[in-house]
C-alpha cells in the first residue's frame, strides 16, 4: 500500500475503526442469529476529505468494514455511508440509519443538530495549528508579498479548515480572499505535496499543519534550513466523533469506551502513530471555542 493509502487508512481507522465496540464484536459472543445480530452504521461527510481522496476512501471503507466485521464477530455488520451534504446526515440521524458520525469541526458547527447528535470524543491534540511556509531565500516577511503567486494547500484530512483560516488571516491584513489574492491555488491530498513544491521552487507558498511540517523537516533537515513559516493559526480541533443521541445505551457506552481506550491496544497504537495522534479524549464544548470564533469571523466576510 502506498503512502497515500496508508494515510487514508490511518485517518479512517483512527476516527472510525476504533469506534467499533469490542463488546459488540466480541470474540466470545455466540454464533450469529437474529437475536444477536448487530449493525453499526458509520457515516463520513465527503467534505472531510479533499476531492482526490473521496473514491479511495469509499473503496477502503468497504474493505475495512467487511474485514472488521468478520474479524470480531461473524454476525456483526458495519454499514458505511459517505454523505454528500449535511441535510442527508440529518435525515439519516432522524431515520436512525446513522449511529456514529465522524465529522469535521466546521461541519459540526454548520450541522447544528444538538438534539439528535451528541459529540463524544476528539483527538488529544486540541491545538492543531496551520502554517504558511515560503522559501527563506526570497526574504518574504509579510503575507502581502505573496500577492499573485502560487499556493499549495494540504487539505487531505482537514476539510475546509485551512482555507477558512487563510481567508480570515488575509482579511485581517487588509487583503482579499485567498482565491483572489493568489493567482493559482492547488488543494493537495498530503502535507508533502503542499510543502515540497515550495522547496523545489514550483510554488510560492504552502499551507499544512505545524506537526506535519515538523515531521517533514525531521525527515529532511534541509527543508528546515531553506523554508520558513511566515504565518500561523491559533490552535484548533479538526474533527470529532459523534453518536446519535438516541442510540441504545449499551451500544453508546461501549462505543465511547472503545474510542477512549484506543491508545491502550497494539493495533490502536499503530494506527495513532501513523496518523500522528497520541490518544483520543472525551469531547468538551470548549474544544470548539477557537474554531467557532474563527468560523464566525469567516462567515462575517461573506
Amino acid at each position: 500500500m502506498d503512502h497515500k493509502r496508508l494515510r487514508i487508512a490511518a485517518l479512517i481507522l483512527s476516527w472510525g475503526a476504533a469506534c467499533i465496540p469490542p463488546d459488540v464484536f466480541g470474540h466470545d459472543l455466540p454464533s450469529p442469529s437474529a437475536e444477536n445480530r448487530v449493525v453499526l452504521r458509520v457515516g463520513y461527510p465527503v467534505g472531510a476529505f479533499s476531492p482526490g481522496f473521496v473514491e479511495e476512501v469509499r473503496s477502503l471503507l468497504e474493505v475495512w468494514g467487511t474485514r472488521l466485521a468478520r474479524k470480531y464477530r461473524p454476525g456483526g455488520e458495519v454499514e458505511i455511508a459517505m454523505h454528500n451534504d449535511l441535510p442527508s446526515i440529518i435525515a439519516a440521524l432522524e431515520s436512525r440509519s446513522l449511529d456514529l458520525l465522524v465529522i469535521s469541526s466546521l461541519d459540526y458547527i454548520d450541522l447544528e443538530a444538538g438534539r439528535i447528535l451528541e459529540p463524544v470524543t476528539t483527538e488529544a491534540e486540541t491545538d492543531l495549528e496551520f502554517v504558511l511556509v515560503v522559501r527563506r531565500d526570497r526574504n518574504i516577511r509579510e503575507v502581502r508579498e505573496l500577492a499573485g503567486g502560487r499556493c499549495f494547500i494540504d487539505g487531505g484530512a482537514v476539510g475546509r479548515l485551512p482555507q477558512v483560516w487563510l481567508d480570515v488571516a488575509l482579511h485581517r491584513s487588509g487583503l482579499p480572499s485567498y482565491r483572489t489574492f493568489f493567482e493559482e491555488v492547488v488543494i493537495r491530498d498530503m502535507a508533502s505535496q503542499a510543502v515540497l513544491p515550495v522547496f523545489f521552487k514550483q510554488s510560492d507558498a504552502g499551507v499544512t499543519t505545524r506537526n506535519a511540517y515538523k515531521t517533514i523537516c525531521e525527515l529532511n533537515p534541509q527543508l528546515k534550513e531553506e523554508l520558513a513559516i511566515i504565518l500561523s493559526s491559533p490552535g484548533m480541533i479538526r474533527g470529532l466523533n459523534c453518536i446519535r443521541s438516541n442510540l441504545e445505551p449499551d451500544l453508546k457506552s461501549t462505543t465511547i469506551k472503545a474510542l477512549l481506550e484506543m491508545d491502550q491496544e497494539p493495533e490502536g497504537q499503530q494506527i495513532l502513530m501513523l496518523l500522528g495522534v497520541h490518544s483520543i479524549i472525551p469531547f468538551k464544548p470548549e474544544h470548539l471555542d477557537t474554531v467557532r470564533s474563527l468560523y464566525n469571523e469567516y462567515k462575517a466576510l461573506k
